[in-house]
């Protein structure tokens, strides 16, 4: 198997950018100086400058990374462009624009290459042979390719050499998979020969390609095939979470206080660290491994549909998952059939049905039986209701305002109290707006 280096991958890139174009590529430096005897185009890709300077080492744009970036490599290189007019090959002015065009097309491809890679440093016109009858022109693009070196072992057998094209996963290591980060080209340092004692650093660059690919390693060497859900483990994340406690539920009466709290949550994986507040300032006691927590003292509101919340935050490596939890507040909406009397809290109360509702708003069923009239009570800050039943509106009417009215939790306030105009309907549906 062929190792995929960085440069290489850029002259293929090019290439195939110019396959139909009737311009012909050449890699290395056998040919520069070679003249065109048709209207072909020429390009070299020549490694080094012009003096056969690799390049250099320098500190990389990215900092950390898993895997550890260790260095970016600035690698020297050379493109030698032949232009060629053959409509008037004495005609220097038409050398010229071809030679130049050429030039051009070639920069904007291998720009669109590798973008945020490459760096042009320069170009100037070849005079080397300037007292010479040449056929065209000859631009020399002074260029560097620029890709990190990453901090990841790769194990392989002696002779043995592997290449990948990847995306955004490199999975290596035959003993141990291990998942890369990268962007634009990987150069991945420290491969070892594991027999005869030896160890050979080697440098492998692998390009950044569209496809999401994946190299695995196994007893008979590396394999290279698409990535799968299989592939990648499942991210941090929240399983569960619920709050308990004595009178603990979702909708509670106002005036309802909620004791012995106590929090139980579930995660995928175990979190690194945790933490519990709530909307009053709770004292939360988070139990590593951060399964369970409790409370101090205890949640009561006497407002009507006043709200609570208790909100999860749970952190794995740099991973950070949240969820909350709310409990509100209401006050009890009454209604039920009934023979007139004296319409007091007592009376309210003693209506058969009760919800809690954090409005006024709801539908409800009652029998009216011989003398029996139906009843609806709702807190007087709810406002004027409105009754309905099929598609006809009305035959309510306000019977008592403004009475006092305790509840079994100890919050007193004013509820309206609205009657039927007629009795004896039997089984009637409302709808209440």
């Amino acid at each position: 198997m062929a190792v995929i280096l960085a440069l290489q991958d850029l002259y293929d890139r090019i290439a195939a950018d110019f396959a139909t174009k009737n311009v012909v590529f050449n890699f290395g430096s056998r040919s520069i100086t070679r003249q065109p005897t048709t209207s072909f185009q020429i390009i070299d890709i020549v490694p080094g400058n012009e003096s056969g300077d690799i390049g250099s080492f320098v500190m990389p744009r990215e900092i950390g990374g898993n895997p550890r970036h260790l260095y970016d490599i600035l690698e020297n290189f050379t493109v030698y462009v032949r232009g060629f007019d053959g409509s008037e090959p004495e005609n220097q002015l038409r050398q010229y624009t071809a030679t130049m065009l050429l030039a051009q097309a070639v920069i904007a491809s291998a720009r669109d290459a590798v973008p945020g890679n490459i760096i042009f440093n320069g170009w100037k016109w070849n005079r080397a042979n300037n007292n010479e009858r040449q056929f065209g022109g000859q631009i020399i693009l002074s260029c560097v390719l620029r890709s990190p070196v990453v901090d990841l072992d790769f194990n392989f057998g002696v002779g043995e050499i592997v290449s990948a094209k990847i995306n955004q996963t490199l999975v290596a290591d035959i003993t141990e998979l291990q998942s890369a980060q990268v962007d634009g080209y990987v150069s991945v340092l420290h491969g070892s020969t594991q027999s005869q004692s030896q160890q050979t650093e080697i440098i492998i660059e692998v390009p950044f390609l569209p496809e999401e690919t994946v190299m695995i390693g196994g007893t008979d060497g590396y394999t290279i095939r698409q990535l799968t859900q299989d592939d990648i483990l499942p991210g941090f994340s929240i399983t569960s979470f619920s709050i308990a406690g004595t009178n603990y539920a979702s909708v509670v009466e106002v005036g309802t206080s909620i004791s012995a709290i106590t929090a139980s949550v579930g995660t995928n994986y175990v979190p690194s660290s945790g933490n519990i507040t709530d909307t009053t300032s709770g004292s939360w006691t988070f139990q590593t491994p951060f399964a369970s927590a409790a409370r101090a003292g205890s949640a009561v509101y006497s407002t009507n549909n006043a709200s609570w919340s208790v909100n999860l935050s749970v952190t794995r490596g740099s991973k950070t998952q949240s969820s909350s939890i709310t409990v509100y507040w209401q006050p009890r909406v009454y209604h039920g059939s009934a023979i007139p009397g004296t319409y007091n809290a007592a009376f309210i109360t003693s209506l058969a049905s009760s919800n809690l509702q954090s409005s006024r708003s709801c539908t409800f069923t009652d029998t009216m039986g011989a003398g029996q009239y139906d009843y609806y009570a709702a807190p007087s800050s709810y406002g004027t209701p409105t009754f309905q039943f099929g598609a006809l509106a009305g035959g309510w009417i306000l019977v008592a305002s403004g009475v006092s009215v305790t509840s079994s939790t100890g919050v007193t306030q004013n509820y309206d109290l609205w009657r039927t105009d007629n009795p004896n309907l039997g089984t009637i549906t409302w709808q209440v707006t």
